[in-house]
């Protein structure tokens, strides 16, 4: 238990430091809101890596969900300039949930895990680094839309490619691996599940849907299990290549 609370205050006294280090970078600097939000989503997501060095059980995650919900409600309510950082949430209040998704999708991916921490690690990891990267991408060098969105064929591919490349650096750093077809379906579905997503429910549906890529052949039965990956892998990956050709602009 003593364990759990000094993790819990740990995290929360990073996160209060590193929102008043935002709050004064934009102050002096002038820094763009998004880029803000963005520091503070990598920073906090290997944060989060870090739970299950400390949260033994559902109960305590879901309460540590709890407390930062909390926080963000106040800080989101908050009219005081003394509230360090709560101008970075402020700046898009009226269009974006997007803190609340994170914490959510934090806390369901650890429970849906269930001790599998290579799952866990690989959605927190694209979460934080892939979703990034889509996000600056898109935004700098996105020219065209293929999801029926906002987002754009160059986000993706950046998102495909990050979250490959964090798959990659999972497998030499535990030296295990779910193989080739489940890691490719794992990029596959977490690109789509980026792309399909709106008003940033990617911070949820992204941890969601990689988790699951991954454990749901443990909870399926064994023959129906045998061929998931190879199913998930031709059939996303049709799914996403289709998607692309039709919205992808005539030469």
């Amino acid at each position: 238990m003593m364990v759990f609370v000094s993790g819990m205050i740990c995290t929360l006294g990073l996160f209060a430091g590193l929102l008043g280090c935002i709050a004064w970078a934009r102050t002096h600097w002038q820094i763009h809101p998004e880029l803000c939000r963005k520091t503070a989503h990598v920073v906090m997501g290997m944060a989060c890596m870090t739970f299950p060095g400390f949260v033994a059980g559902k109960w305590q995650i879901l309460l540590l969900a709890g407390v930062f919900i909390a926080a963000l409600g106040w800080m989101r309510r908050s009219s005081s300039p003394r509230v360090m950082g709560a101008d970075v949430f402020r700046v898009s209040r009226a269009r974006s949930i997007g803190e609340y998704h994170f914490v959510v999708g934090v806390a369901a991916a650890f429970v849906l895990a269930d001790g599998d921490w290579f799952a866990y690690a690989a959605a927190i990891s694209f979460l934080a680094f892939a979703d990034a990267a889509a996000c600056a991408v898109g935004r700098l060098r996105g020219r065209n839309r293929c999801w029926g969105n906002s987002k754009t064929l160059e986000g993706s591919l950046a998102f495909i490619a990050v979250a490959a490349l964090c798959v990659l650096a999972l497998i030499v750093w535990t030296g295990t691996s779910p193989g080739f077809a489940a890691c490719a379906s794992l990029c596959l579905i977490a690109t789509v599940a980026e792309g399909f997503s709106t008003r940033e429910s990617d911070n949820l549906l992204v941890p969601l849907a990689s988790v699951v890529c991954l454990r749901l052949p443990d909870w399926l039965p064994v023959q129906v299990g045998a061929g998931f990956w190879l199913t998930a892998l031709v059939g996303l990956g049709g799914t996403l290549a289709v998607r692309m050709v039709r919205r992808a602009p005539a030469f």
